[in-house]
């Protein structure tokens, strides 16, 4: 069985972005039988499937902490590709007669992980909703119901993930 990533034993692996306990809690989120994709694999860190990518999730009061799991072949893979394809060539603005300069595999290979990892930060807030702010919501909410203001402050950060149309179904077909 593989090891899965954990915070303690390093963060240097891990990526973080801001987000407050009261916005997410993962523990009520990803164990609330809202998705069945994700399992507690360590005390406060839930390993799932995400956009075809599997992921490591932990917080701490104010950060939420993920790694997301590359294999090495994915990335070889990528990298005949672009080999494959044609240098990108720029022609250095002070003139064309200072020739063409060829773009180093190496710019180009770090160019790809930035790319990726802003894609997976956008990916982890739009799946977790991370612009809707709960707050308001919870004020809303318990102004025009009594019941979930006096039990809201037991539900603080349980947001609401986006969940493809199909899945539903799919859960309940296969259920």
């Amino acid at each position: 069985m593989a090891k899965h990533a954990l915070l303690s034993s390093g963060a240097r692996a891990w990526r973080s972005l801001a987000c407050a306990r009261s916005e997410l809690r993962l523990d009520l989120t990803l164990g609330g039988g809202q998705s069945f994709r994700w399992r507690e694999t360590a005390q406060g860190h839930w390993t799932g499937v995400m956009g075809g990518r599997v992921w490591t999730l932990t917080q701490t009061d104010d950060t939420l902490w993920y790694h997301v799991y590359r294999s090495s072949a994915g990335g070889r893979k990528r990298r005949k590709r672009r080999a494959g394809a044609a240098l990108q060539v720029e022609y250095d603005k002070l003139g064309k007669e200072e020739g063409p300069v060829a773009g180093t595999p190496v710019q180009e290979e770090e160019e790809e992980e930035q790319e990726q990892e802003e894609e997976e930060e956008k990916m982890l807030r739009d799946y977790f909703q991370l612009k809707v702010q709960l707050g308001p919501l919870y004020l809303a909410w318990g102004s025009a119901d009594p019941h979930f203001q006096s039990i809201a402050h037991t539900f603080t950060g349980q947001a609401v993930c986006y969940l493809s149309k199909l899945l539903p179904q799919y859960t309940y077909i296969y259920v």
